[in-house]
């Protein structure tokens, strides 16, 4: 499994944020994954329910319950898992105290896409990176040029329209 999130998703170097984003949740939705990071918060215990003699009886509810907290805690282990393969160590210390893939994805995208000097000096050095390979096919070059422009128009960087 790890080898193929290695082949397919990018690791995020803080430059390449909207290609890493897109390509991990692609992944951990092929992986039914997702499912943690987006919509899926961790099931509830089931308090026990007893009859007069002290019985439990609501068994089955509880032992649901239980299977479906140990389904997620292993969903999340796994999301988490392959969130932090995909990180450089320094973009990793912004999800190190973090205990669910959810709040790991949400620091990552709020670290990233926040409007601040830094980030658009980042977007604008991977602007300013940016080669067309004469070998291969520009199409990858040109989507990663134009995703560049669009962050920068985010954080209020005027680019030419010639460029844009």
């Amino acid at each position: 499994m790890s080898s193929q999130l290695t082949a397919i998703v990018p690791v995020l170097d803080g430059s390449n944020y909207t290609q890493w984003a897109n390509t991990a949740k692609a992944w951990l939705q092929s992986q039914g994954l997702w499912k943690v990071v987006s919509r899926w918060e961790r099931p509830e215990t089931v308090a026990e329910e007893k009859d007069d003699k002290g019985k439990v009886t609501n068994k089955e509810e509880i032992d649901d319950a239980v299977n479906l907290q140990n389904n997620w805690d292993d969903d999340n282990e796994r999301a988490m898992g392959s969130i932090r393969l995909r990180l450089l160590p320094a973009v990793s210390q912004i999800v190190a105290g973090e205990t669910t893939a959810k709040d790991m994805w949400q620091a990552l995208e709020d670290a990233h896409t926040q409007k601040t000097l830094g980030n658009a000096y980042v977007e604008f050095q991977g602007l300013l990176g940016l080669s067309i390979p004469a070998d291969n096919s520009p199409a990858p070059a040109i989507a990663k040029f134009k995703s560049h422009i669009e962050r920068l128009a985010k954080f209020y960087v005027p680019i030419h329209p010639y460029l844009a």
